[in-house]
């Protein structure tokens, strides 16, 4: 869409709109940009690259400008409650995921997969327990696709993401669309029900309601919630 209507988040043309949000206490759910590696071909997936989701060479801006874009588009909307999916694709710099929740207290992360942000979790999972931690009111869980991917997907897409959370393993494969090298960060249970649902129930001031849809057993979430209801 960016490439598109050639306007980026921080157009004048959006001010309006979106001060209307912050006005009236709505928030917002972003996905400004992807990976890192969707700019270079030789660095995705060939599933990535089937898909068309390579950006290299077809005239779209840089990752950096997108995410310039955007945190400028917070600096005038500094009040609009935000959600920044995928993990604003930041998985590869803490210093930076830091440093925009510290500098904009109204946003928040979801964990929906890219694959990648997994793996980059295990490359340094000490920190990014550390991180988890700190900022366990500000991260929501997010799986994607429920209506684009199969069930077995679907299935691989929680499973990742839990793992990550709860897996006290320090180095495994998981499965998702390709095998993936990652590793849990053990979270203690109370970050983990923040970010499974509580933080998503302050940030909209609702309950979620939950409906288990799924036939795999010994599922994390499946136990997690069945617990609960």
């Amino acid at each position: 869409m960016r490439k598109q209507i050639g306007k980026g988040l921080n157009h004048p043309s959006y001010d309006k709109a979106l001060s209307f949000m912050e006005e009236k206490g709505m928030f917002a759910l972003i996905h400004s940009k992807d990976p890192r590696s969707f700019w270079h071909k030789e660095q995705m997936l060939p599933m990535q690259v089937e898909a068309g989701w390579c950006y290299e060479g077809q005239g779209f801006i840089s990752f950096e400008d997108a995410h310039r874009e955007t945190l400028e588009m917070l600096d005038k909307h500094p009040n609009l409650k935000t959600i920044l999916a995928h993990f604003f694709y930041v998985s590869d710099d803490i210093e930076e995921a830091a440093r925009v929740l510290d500098t904009y207290p109204n946003v928040y992360y979801d964990i929906t997969p890219g694959v990648e942000i997994f793996e980059n979790f295990a490359k340094n999972r000490k920190e990014w327990r550390e991180f988890f931690i700190k900022y366990q009111d500000r991260i929501m869980f997010g799986t994607d696709g429920d209506e684009v991917f199969d069930r077995e997907t679907i299935d691989d897409l929680y499973n990742l993401a839990e793992g990550a959370l709860t897996s006290d393993e320090p180095s495994y494969v998981a499965h998702c669309y390709v095998d993936l090298n990652v590793g849990g960060l053990n979270l203690p249970g109370e970050v983990v029900e923040k970010i499974y649902y509580t933080n998503f129930e302050k940030f909209t001031g609702h309950h979620l309601v939950v409906i288990i849809i799924s036939n795999t057993e010994n599922r994390l979430t499946n136990n997690f919630f069945q617990s609960k209801l």
